[in-house]
């Protein structure tokens, strides 16, 4: 008898809760790459901008769940590789000291939860996950000269995108913030973030096959600080 309770109480309360407590909100700052195991000697991408979209529900008077989208814009160094012959015996060469630029767009959902009582600002903490696509994008030139395939490049175009990779990851993120209200319908909050997802070892596009041409694995954690203005609905 208890489960037939509880989903008509979880119905009923539905409708409440999405017409008094949602709201959405956008979130505006930075980002910066930490070093990570597999990774710290040969990438790493510096401080660049960060912009997020969220969606929210309280769901209970210290609870509410959440999707965001959030994405990021960074410059920096990654390590890439390939092949070529040397006396008839395959040679794997490594260059990590090309101009770099990561772009991340990531999908996630969570919960926050919020320190209880009528706080004059509300501290909070909160987790999500989800997935999130990544391009690495290049600059090659001089050792990387090789890479530049002149089927699929044209060396005469400064606009030419250079071999370039594309995936998608599993991405997770805690956060902790403090958040003001104003009014029934603005908050405003300050907001910083540590993410985490890997990128295996993706072949780069735009690249001859016979070089076996890759961009090497990396962990991207990023850590976060962003000020965050909510419209409840």
């Amino acid at each position: 008898m208890f489960r037939p309770f509880l989903l008509s109480a979880l119905l009923f309360a539905a409708p409440q809760v999405s017409a008094m407590d949602m709201s959405l909100g956008v979130n505006v700052g930075g980002l910066i790459d930490l070093p990570d195991k597999v990774s710290k000697d040969h990438t790493k991408f510096g401080f660049g901008p960060s912009f997020g979209l969220s969606y929210s529900v309280r769901v209970a008077s210290v609870a509410r769940l959440k999707a965001s989208l959030q994405t990021a814009l960074q410059t920096g160094n990654d390590r890439v590789s390939w092949e070529y012959q040397v006396d008839g015996e395959t040679v794997r060469v490594f260059d990590d000291d090309h101009f770099s630029m990561l772009v991340g767009v990531g999908l996630l959902a969570g919960v926050d939860v919020m320190v209880p009582g009528d706080l004059p600002i509300t501290p909070y903490l909160g987790g999500q996950v989800g997935g999130v696509w990544v391009g690495t994008y290049h600059s090659f030139g001089g050792a990387t000269q090789p890479l530049l395939d002149p089927t699929q490049n044209d060396l005469e175009d400064s606009g030419n995108v250079d071999p370039y990779t594309e995936q998608l990851a599993l991405m997770t993120e805690l956060h902790l913030g403090v958040e003001k209200r104003f009014g029934e319908t603005i908050s405003l909050s300050f907001e910083t973030g540590y993410s985490m997802a890997f990128l295996p070892t993706k072949a780069l596009k735009k690249t001859d096959e016979s070089l076996n041409a890759q961009r090497e694995a990396f962990g991207w954690n990023a850590i976060r600080l962003g000020l965050g203005l909510s419209f409840h609905l």
